[in-house]
């Protein structure tokens, strides 16, 4: 299983921010930090909006070097606060090519209570991913926001949330993967960053 640790300068709203999917936990790093507006929520679906919305956190990973399949799900443990004591997450996982658009590999949402400003909780939420072959040369990338759930508590409730990363509180991505070899068979794969 491949351990991927969340990582930025605290700017990883957008794309184009500085979010990355590292192979290790580096040292002390700010939060990231994103608004939730009720009135103007997150859709899922397209894309490219959620691409460019300051109020989805994007993290992704290194070129990978060999074509790779998904072997289970995806799980995400996250250290998060919120200005608010509930959150319906959304997370998702994309294959991202060199050239062209991105594709889902994998999305799920999580309900969560209990939250505060003043305490870092840790959130835990297993992804399904489809079945696929990852090329060489793709990067995986995870997008983390606040889903719209109009029969929740608090859905019309603003919310700044924070999300924790690096030596002192690590968020963690683990993709289960094999290798595809060139017959196309699949062999397990035991990265050095495995659990």
């Amino acid at each position: 299983m491949t351990v991927y640790y969340l990582s930025s300068g605290g700017q990883a709203n957008t794309v184009t921010g500085d979010g990355l999917l590292a192979a290790a936990p580096g040292g002390p790093q700010p939060p990231d930090a994103c608004y939730h507006d009720p009135f103007s929520p997150v859709h899922a679906g397209d894309q490219p909006i959620l691409d460019v919305r300051e109020d989805v956190l994007c993290y992704t990973g290194p070129a990978l070097t060999g074509p790779v399949a998904p072997c289970g799900p995806g799980r995400l443990r996250l250290r998060l606060s919120s200005s608010a004591a509930r959150a319906h997450l959304a997370v998702v996982i994309l294959d991202v090519p060199a050239a062209g658009p991105a594709a889902v590999l994998g999305a799920a949402a999580a309900h969560v209570s209990g939250l505060s400003r003043r305490a870092v909780s840790t959130v835990e939420v297993a992804v399904p991913l489809r079945a696929a072959v990852l090329q060489a040369g793709h990067r995986l990338r995870l997008e983390l926001y606040r889903g719209r759930c109009e029969q929740c508590p608090d859905a019309d409730t603003p919310a700044v949330d924070r999300v924790y990363h690096g030596d002192q509180q690590p968020s963690t991505l683990i993709i289960p993967v094999t290798p595809v070899t060139a017959a196309g068979t699949r062999d397990q794969m035991t990265a050095s960053s495995s659990s």
